[in-house]
């Protein structure tokens, strides 16, 4: 296993933080590997916490099993979120898209440190915003493309 813990500061959830706050932060992280095509979370468990894509990717999956991805995600992006947040079950299942290295953060852990009121807590929960943020732009330029190809569809059959 390469040493992940150098590569921290170049990923999103990471930049700008000191290596104090990094290193309180990362301690009750585990590293995991995961094969090609293995789960790290399935559909309808119950949530053990929060993973960090350090290198590789993950696929979001639908419960029906399909195996159409509904969204990549790469290096620094958090997985099980949602379920972690709210300590509920996960909605969609999540399967290494490539052989992938992730960090665990424990359910216990992760609802420690979000409710403190340190620089790991802050830095976490920025991460968080962050992360929201971008699934939230993601979508909105998904929604976009939908409804220009729709626009286009039917400019199309006007023609026609």
């Amino acid at each position: 296993m390469f040493d992940y813990r150098l590569f921290l500061p170049l990923l999103k959830p990471f930049q700008g933080l000191d290596a104090s706050t990094l290193e309180r932060l990362s301690a009750n992280m585990r590293p995991r590997l995961i094969a090609a095509g293995d789960a790290l979370l399935r559909g309808g468990e119950d949530a053990a916490g929060i993973a960090i894509v350090m290198r590789g990717a993950l696929e979001l999956r639908p419960l029906d099993g399909c195996l159409t991805s509904l969204q990549v995600l790469g290096p620094g992006s958090l997985c099980g979120l949602p379920a972690a947040l709210d300590g509920g079950r996960h909605a969609v299942g999540c399967h290494a898209r490539e052989y992938s290295l992730v960090l665990e953060l424990s359910q216990a852990a992760f609802s420690a440190c979000w409710a403190a009121d340190d620089a790991p807590g802050l830095a976490l929960r920025a991460a968080v915003a962050g992360s929201v943020a971008d699934s939230a732009l993601a979508l909105s330029n998904r929604l976009a493309q939908l409804v220009g190809l729709q626009r286009a569809q039917t400019l199309l059959a006007r023609q026609a």
